[in-house]
């Protein structure tokens, strides 16, 4: 019952953020949606905050075993299209996406939520698809090629996509030199986690070579 609450809940939330993108994209066809949507700096804000809310929640920790394929799906795809949202909200240019998000404060949650905050949750949000498809091809080298369902193999594909939507968002703002000395400067990453993303980086070269 808890994962088809979960299940619900994250099928809204992406299908608002979906939603959110087709609007964007129609804002560049009709003066009215745009001057509500990308004009109105409360607007702007407003869609920033909601961004930062979900990548908090979408890092949050729980158990992982024995996740459902269409929860795994779900949440690749929102960590993916919340990422690329922003790419919508603010501009194309990864240098304008850089400032922006390293000049955001905000008191939120009761704490402040900015660059720092936004970052470490990315990463880990991340992190827990990567290791989705991590398990899920230890999983397909346990079975012989002939046991390996159609769904299995549309699963691993579409979260192979997701996951590599969202590491190339990250690596693309972190090539942003305005956006390293922040994080550099404020120490956002343990040892553990700077570890971790240069695992990440060569497993899905892994991944892409074995596709």
């Amino acid at each position: 019952m808890a994962w088809e609450r979960e299940k619900s809940t994250f099928k809204y939330l992406l299908c608002g953020i979906l939603l959110l993108h087709s609007m964007c994209d129609l804002a560049s066809r009709v003066p009215k949606i745009e001057q509500i949507l990308l004009d109105d700096v409360k607007v702007s804000e407003q869609l920033i905050d909601l961004v930062f809310y979900l990548l908090i929640v979408l890092a949050s920790d729980r158990q992982e075993h024995q996740v459902p394929n269409d929860m795994i799906l779900l949440h690749s795809a929102l960590v993916a299209c919340s990422l690329k949202l922003l790419t919508v909200i603010i501009s194309p240019q990864w240098q304008e996406v850089a400032q922006v998000l390293t000049a955001y404060y905000k008191l939120m949650m009761e704490s402040l939520c900015q660059i720092d905050v936004f970052m470490e949750a990315a990463f880990t949000a991340v992190c827990k698809d990567i290791k989705f498809l991590q398990t899920k091809l230890s999983a397909q080298s346990a079975e012989s090629s002939g046991n390996i369902t159609p769904t299995n193999e549309e699963t691993l594909n579409h979260l192979c996509q997701q996951c590599e939507s969202s590491l190339k968002f990250l690596h693309s703002l972190c090539q942003q030199k305005l956006l390293r000395e922040r994080i550099v400067k404020n120490k956002v990453f343990s040892l553990n986690t700077c570890f971790s993303f240069f695992s990440w980086i060569k497993l899905f070269e892994i991944v892409i070579f074995a596709l």
